[in-house]
């Protein structure tokens, strides 16, 4: 049975006319007309009788009319149980760089979702310049960005100025990944020589270079969809690409994909960017934990 038919029924009940329960419906009266025609079908029975003076509830439209009307106040008190559940749900945005989306976003979402039902989680990737931008204009509620030794101090001078918390949650390394079959993968380590003495099997061989490497990561060619077809390439090419080695830790390598790390080891760490507040939440702090247990790899 249609439930818009039967508040419908008990509106026009209640109005003893059909134009001025449609006024009420912001209907028009043809419209509930027919919505009436409708629900007399579905119950088998007639339950108006419309005259010039407007309309009566028949016998059946009577017992019709008692239970539909305890069907309307129930339908009420449940969508206001909806709509202040909702007006309850706390709100958080999370910014990540394209790594994290890649790799342990989809495990955060999960933990919020499972975990923290009250919450209501909004994710938007950005590459570090504009997570940079975004602190400035303070669009930020929290971020988990990237950073090295030499953009560290810029980073938590910039959360400080901006009244953000700095807190740094995972130190990581880059990696080389290639297919198994690359010459790569009978070395140990692959050094800076390697990849820049490499040359490819065919002509359409990409040499991402260790000395290019910060400034790749860095650039928005490495949004997710990017990464995703750099590691299906090198399935199917004699080709390399460098990333930090939280990929290889989190999705599912495939077996003809090799990681090996490099001899001069480039160092990329991982923070946690919030609003300073004199006081967390419980819900921040729940969702704070979730975050820093996600890179417990």
């Amino acid at each position: 049975m249609n439930l818009n038919y039967v508040s419908y029924f008990v509106e026009v009940a209640e109005c003893k006319s059909i134009s001025k329960a449609a006024e009420k419906l912001f209907l028009t009266p043809s419209a509930l007309t027919i919505s009436m025609k409708a629900l007399e079908d579905e119950v088998g029975a007639k339950l108006l009788d419309r005259t010039h003076k407007g309309v009566t509830l028949t016998k059946h439209g009577e017992i019709l009319y008692q239970d539909a009307k305890g069907l309307k106040e129930m339908a009420l008190k449940w969508k206001n149980i909806s709509l202040n559940k909702e007006a309850r749900m706390e709100k958080i945005y999370l910014t990540t760089v394209p790594s994290i989306s890649l790799s342990l976003l989809p495990k955060i979402v999960c933990d919020v979702t499972n975990r923290m039902p009250e919450i209501e989680l909004h994710c938007k990737e950005a590459i570090l310049t504009d997570i940079n931008d975004l602190l400035f204009e303070k669009e930020i509620h929290y971020a988990i960005c990237s950073y090295d030794c030499i953009n560290r101090k810029q980073l938590e001078i910039l959360a400080k100025n901006s009244g953000y918390c700095f807190e740094p949650i995972y130190d990581d390394h880059y990696k080389v990944f290639f297919r198994n079959t690359h010459p790569f993968s009978k070395l140990d380590f692959v050094s800076r020589e390697n990849l820049n003495n490499y040359i490819g099997v065919t002509s359409s061989t990409k040499a991402l270079y260790f000395s290019e490497v910060k400034q790749y990561y860095s650039s928005s060619s490495i949004y997710m969809e990017n990464v995703m077809h750099h590691l299906y390439d090198i399935m199917h090419n004699d080709r390399y690409t460098v990333l930090p080695s939280i990929i290889e830790h989190s999705i599912c390598m495939h077996d003809s994909i090799v990681a090996k790390p490099l001899k001069e080891p480039l160092n990329i760490s991982f923070a946690l960017l919030h609003p300073i507040t004199e006081e967390l939440s419980d819900a921040e702090k729940r969702f704070i934990k979730i975050v820093y247990e996600s890179f417990d790899i």
